[in-house]
């Protein structure tokens, strides 16, 4: 969660450094919004209402399962991360990178994904590691 939450601060901070006129931002709701409260206050109210859907699953998928006796299949919590990396991550690195250079935002967010899905792969590794040495001790 603070993975996705670190991608979409970049974005954030990125997109409201380099942002002086609404007309410069190129997605139409975030525009609306900066238009109408201004660009700081525009983009902050954005950014929030178009991410806390994202929290809010998570904040339940990290704790539903303590109240239930559901396990879900070894396809979903992959398959998520597959999608969160796809569609946060990656858009978010993509709006980011967009303000920084100019490219194919298809690669931008494919970038954006991969750079997302690897940290998460170095992290789990860790994880292990620390659980297992964990175990060794006791």
């Amino acid at each position: 969660m603070l993975l996705l939450a670190l991608f979409i601060l970049l974005d954030y901070i990125i997109t409201l450094s380099l942002v002086s006129n609404p007309t410069e931002e190129a997605n139409v709701l975030a525009r609306g919004f900066m238009e109408m409260f201004g660009v700081a206050l525009g983009l902050t109210i954005f950014s929030l209402l178009i991410n806390l859907p994202v929290f809010l699953i998570l904040s339940l998928l990290a704790f539903y399962p303590r109240f239930s006796d559901f396990t879900p299949s070894r396809f979903a919590i992959p398959g998520l991360d597959i999608a969160f990396a796809w569609f946060v991550a990656g858009t978010h690195f993509s709006g980011a990178l967009g303000w920084i250079m100019n490219g194919p935002t298809l690669l931008f967010q494919l970038t954006g994904a991969a750079l997302y899905l690897d940290i998460l792969f170095v992290l789990s590794i860790k994880r292990r590691q620390s659980l297992a040495k964990l175990s060794m001790q006791n």
